[in-house]
């Protein structure tokens, strides 16, 4: 890792420290700390997650990808049909 990677990492936990512990809002952490309030906001609600959430969540995108998946397999299939005929 680079150094721009790592004090990146280091805002990022210094901005969710400040939100959980200490009550700013994400607005003013993210500003302080030089990162987007939508990272911020999805790493606090990713470090607040229990793990059986995230396993929940992480079980739902599977599902959904696999039917996507499925999905363009079929449209595939579907498309050399119509170039075989």
């Amino acid at each position: 890792m680079d150094i721009t990677t790592l004090n990146k990492q280091n805002n990022l936990r210094r901005a969710i420290q400040m939100v959980n512990e200490k009550g700013l809002s994400i607005s003013e952490s993210a500003k302080s700390c030089h990162i987007s309030q939508q990272r911020l906001y999805q790493a606090i609600r990713a470090h607040n997650a229990t793990q059986a959430q995230q396993l929940a969540q992480l079980q739902i995108k599977r599902s959904n990808l696999f039917k996507q998946l499925s999905d363009l397999d079929a449209h595939i299939a579907e498309l050399k049909c119509m170039v075989t005929k």
